[in-house]
């Protein structure tokens, strides 16, 4: 027995279309996410990739979405990178301005328009900070002056290298 009320795959999808473009056409949104999945077509210079977002304590994915950067876009991860010295790739925590797109064929996606490298550089910042604190932290030896310059002495002969191996004592290689 077959339903009466019946509609085609891609008449379903026009709707979705439909609706998506009456909802979000001509709105653009700034969103912190993750890059994951990520890669590069050099040839037709467009990144795709997957944007999630983590939750705080367990680090486990709460929302992930479709993304893609081309022409204009494209052009602001090539100066997102000039600027960071980062490449835009897998792990990278980004605060990027998006517009919401739906494709029948492909499905529901974000198109990349600008990247905040003022964003990108914060974070990396705080976690250089957090890591040098971490070192000062775990190892005695690393110390941090009242001007906030960090200085590592020699540590102690309790753990002085193995004759065959080389490691560093001050500045020197030994």
């Amino acid at each position: 027995m077959v339903p009466e009320n019946f509609i085609t795959l891609s008449e379903l999808n026009h709707k979705i279309h439909q609706a998506v473009n009456d909802l979000f056409k001509g709105h653009t949104y700034w969103v912190v996410a993750d890059v994951t999945s990520h890669t590069f077509k050099a040839d037709k210079k467009i990144h795709y990739f997957e944007l999630v977002e983590k939750g705080e304590k367990n680090s486990a994915i709460t929302a992930k979405i479709m993304g893609k950067a081309w022409g204009e876009g494209a052009v602001h991860l090539s100066d997102f990178e000039k600027k960071t010295g980062q490449r835009f790739t897998n792990n990278l925590h980004v605060l990027v301005k998006v517009s919401v797109d739906y494709h029948p064929l492909y499905g529901l996606s974000v198109n990349v328009l600008d990247v905040d490298v003022n964003f990108t550089l914060g974070v990396l910042e705080r976690q250089r900070n957090a890591t040098l604190k971490r070192l000062e932290q775990e190892n005695d030896f690393i110390t941090k002056t009242a001007e906030g310059v960090f200085n590592a002495q020699q540590p102690s002969e309790a753990a002085a290298c193995h004759p065959e191996s080389s490691c560093y004592i001050g500045q020197q290689l030994r």
